[in-house]
C-alpha cells in the first residue's frame, strides 16, 4: 500500500499481526525482473479479527442505548429459578452441583437449547422468551467454558436483545471468569 493511500485503504480499521485479510487492487508486473506486485487499493478484515470488529461496533451501539446500564435487583426467595442451557453442558452439570451443594429441591425450569454453533443464538433467544412466559422468577443463562468461537452465540445481537427484554432479572455464567461475552454486559448480573 502507498504510504499516501493506507488510510483510505484501511477505512479507519488497525490491522495487528496475524490478522487475515483480503486485499483488493490492480497486480503490476515488472517484466525485466519477472516479479509481480500487488497494488494494494483497499483492505477488508476477515475471520475472527473481522467478528471481533463487527462484536465492537455492536458493543458501541447497546452502550450507547445504556443496555449495560441495568442491573435489576435479585428476587430473594425465587419461586422458581429458570436455565437457558443444554442439558448436556458442563455448566448445566455446574449449576446443578451449586444447586444441590446450597439447596438440593430448589424449584427450577429447564429451557434446554444448543449453546454453540450454527442457530445457538436464535436458540438460546427462543428459550429465553419460553421462559420468562412460563412464569419464572429469575432466568440463568449458562454455559461452560470453551474458546472463543464456541461461546460466540452469546456474542450475538439477538440474545442481547432477548436478555434485555427479559421481563424478570436475568443472570450468566458463561465461559470461565476472565471470559465476557455480550450477553453478560446486557444481563443484570454475571
Amino acid at each position: 500500500i502507498w504510504r499516501s493511500r493506507v488510510d483510505a485503504a484501511l477505512k479507519g480499521a488497525s490491522l495487528e499481526e496475524g490478522d487475515q485479510v483480503v486485499c483488493y487492487g490492480t497486480l503490476d508486473i515488472y517484466a525485466p525482473r519477472g516479479t509481480y506486485s500487488l497494488m494494494v487499493e483497499r483492505v477488508e478484515k476477515r475471520g475472527l479479527g473481522e467478528r471481533l470488529a463487527q462484536l465492537e461496533k455492536l458493543k458501541a451501539q447497546l452502550r450507547e442505548r445504556g443496555w449495560f446500564d441495568r442491573s435489576r435487583p435479585l428476587p430473594r426467595l425465587p419461586r422458581v429459578v429458570g436455565i437457558v442451557t443444554s442439558r448436556d453442558a458442563d455448566g448445566f452439570g455446574d449449576f446443578l452441583r451449586t444447586r444441590t451443594e446450597r439447596w438440593s429441591l430448589y424449584p427450577m425450569r429447564l429451557a434446554h437449547t444448543r449453546v454453540q454453533g450454527p442457530g445457538a443464538a436464535e436458540g438460546i433467544a427462543q428459550a429465553l422468551k419460553r421462559l420468562d412466559k412460563s412464569g419464572v422468577d429469575l432466568v440463568c443463562v449458562v454455559h461452560g467454558g470453551g474458546s472463543i468461537e464456541d461461546l460466540w452465540a452469546f456474542n450475538e445481537e439477538v440474545v442481547a436483545d432477548a436478555i434485555w427484554n427479559c421481563s424478570v432479572p436475568v443472570v450468566t455464567g458463561i465461559g470461565h471468569e476472565p471470559d465476557t461475552s455480550l450477553a453478560d454486559l446486557v444481563a443484570d448480573h454475571r
